[in-house]
């Protein structure tokens, strides 16, 4: 940000007070062209946290919603974790605003959680809950997949936050970003109180996987997956390397999608597979991921060998039936390199 033909750059740095009492944030050092310029260190007063809570419990809600109720073991479902806030302006007489901090789930042996992208963000609009206009805001997405067929009940979350009111003194028209430190402090400065929401639980009905048809090389995935796999040579002398890429793609998270089982030919010393993983990607209302891997492969015999077929299997929710996705086979022929 640029000032009076100048420049400008800052870091803001935020601190949460566990005890009540009288705190000082020493100074700042900046090395300059050769020159130490420090700022004046920053008394802090905290008072005792206020019995009461500085908003009804009308002014903000905390929201749970499951994009499903009924999944196969397995089968992902997304859970999307907000709030509802009825927040004034920053600059209303009566001036309070609400900052998110964290989100805490319950620890559940029944389900595996993933984090997904997509949170911490106030969402454009507003909605309409018993009459009353709130803000929402989207907290944390989680998908979770449940483990065991039954009922399966998601514990509700607790939502962490801050609320603040606007001090006596800020001014009362709206904030001026490029204002100076002090007038900026104005608007910064009041009571910063913490908050706990709890949400909702959410019950989840979970039904078996079928046994007919289910392939003896089926490891649990739910959702389709696709396949692709190559090298990079077929020719080769002993000693050499052949480096073989598979790509695994397609519902669910990456992390949880199965490994390949590949019956590797004599013939070459098998190194452990380097694996890497996307990030997790929303497409069509289905949560998607890619998993890779790079097995390097030594040649150390004269012969012909095959890489055999990879396959893996999984259920298809939307065929209600199992399939599997395959790739391959590769034919390498190693000849001898004059030096045994």
């Amino acid at each position: 940000m640029a000032r009076g033909g100048g420049n400008q750059v800052g870091s803001k740095y935020r601190f949460r007070a566990l005890t009540p009492g009288e705190f000082e944030v020493g100074p700042v050092r900046i090395n300059i062209d050769g020159r130490t310029m420090r700022t004046e260190p920053i008394r802090l007063v905290i008072g005792e946290t206020p019995a009461e809570p500085p908003v009804s419990p009308n002014d903000l809600r905390a929201t749970t919603e499951a994009d499903a109720r009924r999944v196969h073991v397995g089968e992902p479902v997304i859970v999307s974790y907000g709030l509802l806030s009825r927040q004034s302006p920053w600059y209303g007489a009566e001036a309070w605003n609400v900052q998110y901090d964290t989100l805490t789930m319950p620890v559940q042996e029944d389900v595996h959680v993933q984090q997904l992208p997509g949170h911490g963000y106030w969402e454009e609009g507003r909605v309409s809950v018993d009459g009353r206009s709130y803000q929402p805001y989207a907290a944390a997405r989680v998908a979770v997949l449940p483990r065991e067929p039954g009922v399966t009940t998601i514990g509700p979350a607790d939502i962490k936050l801050q609320i603040h009111r606007r001090a006596p003194r800020a001014p009362s028209g709206p904030p001026d970003f490029t204002a100076d430190p002090a007038e900026m402090n104005a608007w910064t400065a009041g009571i910063w109180t913490p908050m706990t929401l709890t949400g909702e639980a959410v019950s989840i009905e979970v039904i078996p996987l079928p046994s007919a048809g289910r392939p003896v090389s089926f490891s649990g995935h739910v959702g389709r997956l696709e396949l692709v796999s190559w090298v990079d040579r077929t020719d080769l002398l002993v000693g050499d390397t052949v480096t073989l890429h598979v790509e695994l793609s397609g519902d669910g998270h990456s992390h949880l999608m199965p490994d390949p089982e590949i019956a590797f030919p004599a013939g070459f010393e098998v190194i452990e597979p380097d694996i890497t993983h996307s990030n997790p990607i929303e497409r069509d209302g289905s949560v998607r991921g890619t998993r890779s891997y790079t097995y390097r492969l030594v040649a150390n015999r004269v012969g012909g060998y095959r890489i055999p077929v990879v396959e893996v299997s999984f259920f298809d929710t939307e065929s209600e039936s199992y399939g599997a996705a395959r790739s391959g086979p590769f034919d390498l022929t190693i000849v001898s390199s004059g030096k045994e």
